[in-house]
């Protein structure tokens, strides 16, 4: 399990990319200073990043094995 206590989405990131079978990628860098906390299953990389996106400003793209993150408008 992951579990995430008021951490920078991009340390959140890096530890989700390190079970990833699809990479996941800040592409707006100005989303990784954002918070996240949460406990998800390691491995499920589409629901911790539907998670991630039903709480903060972002929205998800995808692009091959990529796994994009932009700041929502």
């Amino acid at each position: 399990r992951h579990v995430f206590r008021d951490v920078r989405l991009a340390d959140a990131v890096d530890e989700v990319n390190r079970y990833a079978s699809r990479r996941v990628v800040i592409a707006d860098p100005s989303l990784a200073e954002l918070t996240v906390s949460g406990s998800f299953v390691a491995g499920d990389t589409a629901s911790i990043v539907a998670a991630f996106a039903a709480v903060l400003p972002i929205r998800v793209s995808e692009s091959g094995e990529e796994l994009l993150l932009f700041r929502r408008r």
